[in-house]
């Protein structure tokens, strides 16, 4: 009779192969986790205001964020920072070039 433990078991199971395109950082990813889709953002500020504030908002009110223009912004996925970065125009549209990988 065997006396394996579930984490033995668990080590014992080969994983599944990286894809050829997948990077180098993921080669340990099971091939059907990189099929996942996550929402991706770019969070340029953040201000706390009262719902009175909030309700006196009208088109032209500007509303100053808590962070200065010359800091990078923070990427998220899911929610979770993963990367900092600047933003960027490409053609008529935003973008963000990563300067940092990694949460906060």
């Amino acid at each position: 009779m065997s006396t394996t433990t579930v984490a033995e078991e668990r080590q014992e199971k080969p994983m599944a192969s990286p894809s050829p395109s997948s990077s180098s950082n993921f080669s340990h990813t099971p091939e059907y986790l990189l099929e996942v889709r996550l929402t991706v953002s770019a969070e340029i500020g953040r201000v706390q205001m009262p719902v009175r504030q909030v309700m006196a908002l009208n088109p032209g009110a500007l509303i100053e964020l808590q962070r200065n223009a010359s800091e990078p912004v923070d990427i998220l996925a899911n929610g979770h920072c993963i990367a900092r970065g600047e933003i960027v125009v490409i053609g008529d549209q935003f973008g963000v070039r990563i300067t940092e990988l990694g949460g906060n």
